[in-house]
């Protein structure tokens, strides 16, 4: 090796073969997850989490994230709640032991019925960041034309012309093409029926109607005063909180703290009834000591 290829291998950061060598060694992330309203898998943060802590500490390296730009929308779900939507633009600084650095940038978007809009976009953007930095394998689509998601109205639509505007991309052939004339229907014409949708909650909804339900409004089974029924997620929420009326906070919390949550509205659907029942024997074996 000479001189010049010596200093150069020298002066090179050490950022780069640093995450070289972490693309060697990371494997592909399965989908492992399952939402339980739309009844599909994914990959959730803490899956990337868990692939890759160790080869990133391994190898002294470490993310910095900057947020860059955020925007705030309040959009209205299927079933006519208002959501909080947060889109960030969130730079990602990876550094070596050394203090060398790439940096990457990327989109996170998230929505929420409370305020964790932000929280989800910020576990979107690091998730995908990693993904694409270190080329993770993966089966889920994300290619943009193999599929088309009609989204709700806006609150306020002057708003989309403020910050993070996506430019606008025009081929030569698209703009030579004249809009299409829409002919006015005939005086005899008659309107076109309305289209019926299930109602927010509803079986026919829950079981694959016209509109995927909210979290709030999906349909769960919870045993209620010895009967085991179906009721809307928000119904079940408002039974834990006559629960914690009864309980007391201490013992209220004691029992979500014994299974891993910190709130009700945290318990996924397949936990409410045991939950429920954890608190319901508690309150009696409390009664039944004094």
């Amino acid at each position: 090796m000479n001189e010049k290829e010596t200093k150069t291998k020298k002066d090179s950061p050490l950022i780069f073969s640093k995450m070289i060598n972490i693309m060697r060694k990371v494997e592909a992330i399965g989908k492992e997850q399952k939402n339980p309203a739309q009844h599909y898998f994914f990959r959730g943060i803490d899956d990337v989490y868990f692939a890759l802590h160790n080869i990133l500490a391994n190898e002294g390296v470490i993310t910095i994230p900057e947020i860059l730009e955020e925007r705030a929308e309040e959009r209205q779900s299927s079933s006519g709640k208002m959501a909080m939507s947060r889109i960030l633009k969130i730079r990602y600084r990876f550094y070596a032991e050394d203090g060398s650095f790439v940096d990457s940038s990327v989109i996170g978007e998230g929505a929420d019925f409370s305020d964790k809009a932000a929280n989800k976009a910020m576990s979107a953007a690091h998730k995908y960041v990693l993904l694409q930095t270190f080329c993770i394998p993966t089966e889920e689509p994300k290619d943009s034309e193999q599929d088309s998601i009609e989204m709700g109205k806006k609150k306020n639509e002057s708003e989309d012309k403020k910050a993070m505007k996506p430019a606008a991309k025009t081929t030569q052939k698209s703009a030579q093409k004249p809009p299409a004339v829409q002919e006015p229907p005939a005086a005899t014409e008659e309107p076109p029926p309305i289209e019926k949708t299930a109602p927010a909650g509803s079986e026919e909804e829950f079981m694959g109607g016209a509109k995927p339900p909210s979290k709030f409004d999906t349909a769960v089974h919870m045993t209620v005063k010895g009967e085991r029924k179906k009721i809307s997620y928000k119904e079940a929420l408002e039974h834990f909180q006559t629960a914690k009326k009864f309980l007391g906070n201490k013992d209220y919390y004691a029992v979500l703290g014994d299974v891993g949550f910190e709130k009700s509205s945290d318990l996924p659907f397949e936990k409410l009834d045991e939950v429920y029942r954890a608190m319901l024997k508690k309150y009696n074996d409390r009664k039944d000591f004094s």
